[in-house]
């Protein structure tokens, strides 16, 4: 995986494989009007990195995703990604 063009390093990266939440509306939330964000148990792999400032730009940034599966007798799918940058003031 590379931000930017720099790598990001697997070592530091923390990984959860299903077994967490998040909230979300219902697929079909028109057709229960009004309605309200619910915890959603996610059978999907969480992958998260810590990265500095120096590391994003203004604007345009490029994230970059390799598969590799050599070996692992077992195919890969990215069904989706989804990014979400967090802030600490300071």
């Amino acid at each position: 995986m590379r931000l930017n063009g720099e790598s990001l390093s697997w070592e530091t990266a923390r990984v959860r494989a299903g077994g967490w939440t998040r909230l979300q509306l219902a697929h079909l939330f028109w057709a229960d009007y009004p309605t309200t964000p619910r915890l959603v148990e996610q059978d999907t792999t969480l992958v998260e990195f810590d990265v500095g400032a120096s590391s994003l730009r203004q604007g345009m940034n490029e994230v970059e995703i390799h598969l590799n599966a050599a070996g692992s007798g077992q195919s890969v799918v990215i069904d989706g990604v989804e990014i979400t940058v967090a802030y600490r003031g300071g």
